[in-house]
């Protein structure tokens, strides 16, 4: 009903005009001067704190150690504790209504989250699936908890526009799926189910514990933006897994500031915008982990694969100054975001735009687990050692090994083929390797012919290849060290024997085959690679070495004035393109190396062991956490040997202590194992 003025006529109605913002909070200059200066020590403990575990972690694991199964839940504690001794008093100081004592019980339930995390740290960092699964258990049990407890009588009905978030998350999303490459549909589903509900409990917290004010906005954007800040940077430390622990809770933190917006954004309650900030944070919450792939980093820690973390910082990077650019703007406007626009056609177009960021930009597709399927018929050809010579004998398992397994994987391939799954045969070790996740690595288990299902780790898609380094050394004058400690130089005198009519086949990070100590004596020297040089990894055409070990080991082998035996001839293959290989990429060049095959040609058909090598030179070895068990390449050395190539392994850079030695290949009694020494001759 109309409202009437004394004279009974109805009261005129101007324009709406924003609620006069009123001062702020009765709060001293001391209070203050806690708060920030609490702020800057959440930040930067556990800023350090993360940091120097990721270093501890990396010393431990480079020394070729296991990170202690305890020891992550212990620092945990330290961490928590650094934390509770400054923020629990303030229970007791801040104790009277108000918004200091709204910052104090927020940030108790950060605690209380840390504290709940703890027992989740006994999860396996590289485990793709249990931790986003014990994220969704807790979160689920703890929003039931805060919705339904505290929720009923302190949380307003939610409210829209929901649009503003939706921007929000597109627009500052754009680092992580430019930069990042999403792994496979069912971890990207529950990491994007663990996010939202991360993001609901978070904002409902804010929401109860510090309820905003719209006639307090200037605290609103402030002061209780960075507060609001320092809670989520609690809840990013809890939710990070292992080393992701430093950017979430950067992420989340900085994302924190921009919550206020979203809660005031087009309503007079800002209160009822709860929802609207769960979803901007839920996603905030997501996306880093849906791009980056943490089981990958932590791997990449201890083989030294940096490149990754590079373009990890460098979206860190360009998240702060989106998410600073978006801070500043919306304080600039916050009396006016009350009655700001919806923006759904914004948002939509935001979402396209980082579409389009993606697809052309970033790393598009699914990239997610692949499985290394053994089966329980492994061919036997030990008749090849009846076989008067070694040509027969190449020709002859070749020929077994391609028919075994075309018959024994005939029904697997039609039902992968059947259900539309990617696959790889192969026949050296009569496997496929199959793109797909745990419910269909149960199928794969329980199928008759399938003995076992390994992991088969690749490394995800980087923005762009990695750089390759050039040295400017000058080459030796006369025999190095090393050759003379072996006594090289005396079987070139003595005996004549240099390498003269040896195939070298070379399988590492790839080959500079331009290299001055190794042009002469590539096989394919004349330009033609066919038959020469194969690249499972990056698909080049021409020999390149992304990464060097692969040119260094080779020419320790053969290299002009470097090598063992300077006129043997070599052909190579990509195993270790980024340092990080598996038992399906290991396979892939032992195959090569037994029958080479054209640039586009397929390995069991097009296979020649008349071109084959006569020595193998493997510097690397193949342990667990790139997927192999102590037989996964078993049968393909028992094939190799069984065909007269020697194959050559490095027994590893453990150390010179017992049993240090202990995944393929060196492990392998068909395998000669070769250790290192200094020019002392210590083991080194």
């Amino acid at each position: 009903m109309t409202e009437l003025t004394g004279n009974s006529q109805p009261a005129p109605e101007g324009p709406a005009t924003p609620p006069a913002e009123s001062a702020s909070p009765a709060i001293g200059c001391g209070s203050y001067v806690v708060i920030y200066t609490l702020i800057a020590y959440l930040g930067l403990f556990s800023l350090l704190f993360a940091g120097i575990t990721w270093l501890v972690r990396g010393v431990i694991v480079e020394f070729g150690n296991a990170w202690p199964w305890w020891l992550t839940p212990v620092l945990t504690l330290g961490h928590w504790l650094g934390l509770a001794v400054p923020i629990l008093p303030l229970l007791y100081f801040w104790r009277a209504p108000g918004k200091l004592r709204g910052v104090a019980w927020l940030w108790a339930a950060g605690l209380a989250y840390l504290l709940l995390q703890m027992p989740l740290r006994l999860i396996p960092p590289g485990s793709r699936y249990g931790w986003p699964l014990a994220q969704i258990v807790l979160h689920v049990i703890l929003s039931a908890v805060v919705l339904g407890w505290l929720g009923r009588r302190r949380l307003p009905r939610p409210a829209g526009p929901y649009a503003p978030a939706l921007l929000l998350a597109a627009l500052l999303g754009l680092p992580w799926l430019s930069l990042g490459a999403i792994g496979g549909l069912l971890e990207t589903a529950l990491q994007l189910l663990a996010g939202l509900l991360l993001g609901c409990l978070a904002a409902a917290l804010i929401v109860i514990l510090l309820p905003p004010d719209p006639d307090s906005r200037r605290w609103d954007f402030g002061t209780g933006a960075h507060v609001a800040g320092a809670f989520l940077l609690m809840l990013g430390f809890g939710f990070g897994a292992s080393v992701f622990q430093m950017f979430m809770l950067l992420v989340l933190a900085l994302a924190g500031w921009l919550v206020p917006a979203l809660l005031h954004w087009g309503r007079a309650k800002p209160a009822a915008g709860w929802l609207a900030a769960a979803l901007f944070l839920g996603l905030m919450a997501a996306l880093p982990y849906q791009t980056f792939d943490v089981p990958e980093l932590e791997i990449s820690l201890g083989f030294g694969l940096f490149s990754l973390w590079e373009w990890l910082l460098i979206a860190t990077a360009i998240f702060l100054v989106l998410v600073l650019l978006a801070t500043i703007l919306t304080f600039m406007l916050r009396d006016r975001l009350s009655g700001a626009p919806r923006l759904r056609w914004a948002a939509g177009g935001a979402w396209l735009l980082a579409l389009g960021f993606w697809v052309f930009i970033g790393q598009p597709g699914l990239h997610g687990e692949r499985l290394f399927v053994i089966l329980t018929d492994q061919a036997d050809v030990s008749a090849a050692y009846e076989l008067p010579d070694v040509a027969s004998r190449r020709a002859f398992v070749y020929e077994t090994l391609v028919a075994h397994a075309d018959g024994t994987q005939a029904d697997l391939r039609d039902a992968l083929d059947l259900l539309q799954v990617d696959y790889t045969p192969y026949y050296l070790v009569n496997a496929l390797e199959v793109e797909g996740g745990p419910l269909l690595r149960l199928w794969l288990a329980n199928r008759p012919e399938v003995d076992r299902v390994l992991e088969s780790p690749r490394l995800r898609p980087l923005p762009a290849e990695p750089s390759v380094s050039a040295g400017g050394a000058s080459a030796p004058e006369g025999p190095p060290w090393n050759l003379t400690l072996i006594g090289a130089d005396r079987v070139w005198e003595e005996f004549g024997v240099r390498g003269e009519g040896i195939v070298i086949g070379q399988s590492d990070s790839g080959v500079q085959w331009d290299h001055p100590e190794l042009q002469r004596t590539y096989r394919g020297s004349a330009g033609n690679h066919d038959y020469n040089w194969f690249d499972p990894w990056f698909g080049t055409t021409v020999p390149e070495d992304w990464a060097g070990h692969g040119t260094h080991t080779l020419g320790t082998v053969l290299g002009e004035t470097v090598g063992v035996a300077p006129e043997a001839t070599w052909f190579a293959c990509v195993n270790l393109g980024r340092n990080l290989g598996n038992a399906a990429l290991y396979t892939d060049c032992m195959q090569f190396m037994l029958a080479p095959f054209p640039l586009a040609g397929d390995p069991l058909r097009d296979g020649d062991p008349a071109l084959g090598a006569h020595v193998l030179n493997n510097s690397w070895g193949c342990p667990p956490v790139e997927g192999c068990d102590a037989n996964a390449l078993l049968p393909a050395v028992q094939a190799l040997r069984a065909a007269g190539i020697f194959v050559v392994a490095s027994a590893g850079n453990s150390g010179p202590g017992c049993e240090t030695v202990d995944s393929p290949l060196p492990v392998y009694e068909d395998v000669f194992a070769v250790g290192a020494i200094d020019r002392y001759g210590i083991i080194t």
